[in-house]
């Protein structure tokens, strides 16, 4: 019989601190990481189903020169038609998942953290055992944030406008983590969450 192990869904507002978390975790416990971002580059690469039908559904002007997503465009057209993002949803999603699902059966390490930044507002949450959410100032988000490539406060903005408000993401959550505080102060309650 394989090895299930636990899956931890780990979600919570842009830039605050998940994807340091999910590293934290790997690097102190038998654990590994699945980031649904990554996952969503991997889909949008040259050749594949996704990319072909985010090319048909939104244009060609889509791709890059490598004819994989151009992430910029996409993200600057779905900023001038924000209506449209629940149907690139409707493509991206379910491929998300099903490239999940593959990925978890070749785990054997006893943990598996999925860094989903709209954890609780996909079907994601349903693979999850736990769940926990970090939390830090908007502020301090924003600052964060500017460091990643052609982010703009609007483009923060309306990714962060998709995500679940703070008070709801806590009270889904199992566990929430306050980001500003050093990881080596969250050993003991991590040691906890994941036994």
């Amino acid at each position: 019989m394989a090895h299930k192990p636990t899956v931890i869904g780990l979600t919570g507002p842009l830039a605050s601190g998940k994807t340091a978390l999910a590293a934290f975790i790997c690097e102190n416990f038998e654990a590994t990481s699945i980031n649904a971002d990554d996952v969503v580059h991997d889909l949008q690469r040259p050749g594949t189903l996704v990319t072909a039908r985010i090319a048909k559904t939104f244009g060609q002007n889509i791709l890059n020169a490598n004819q994989a997503v151009d992430r910029g465009a996409l993200s600057t057209h779905l900023l001038q038609h924000p209506e449209q993002l629940a149907e690139l949803n409707s493509i991206v999603h379910p491929a998300v998942r099903a490239e999940v699902n593959q990925r978890l059966m070749g785990i054997t390490v006893p943990h598996v953290i999925l860094d989903v930044p709209l954890l609780f507002s996909s079907t994601l949450q349903e693979l999850c055992d736990k769940t926990m959410t970090t939390m830090c100032p908007p502020e301090l988000c924003w600052e964060r944030a500017q460091d990643r490539p052609n982010m703009s406060r609007a483009k923060f903005d309306m990714l962060n406008s998709k995500q679940l408000p703070d008070d709801e993401l806590i009270a889904k959550a199992d566990l929430v983590i306050d980001t500003t505080k050093p990881h080596e102060e969250l050993l003991p309650i991590l040691t906890d969450f994941l036994s």
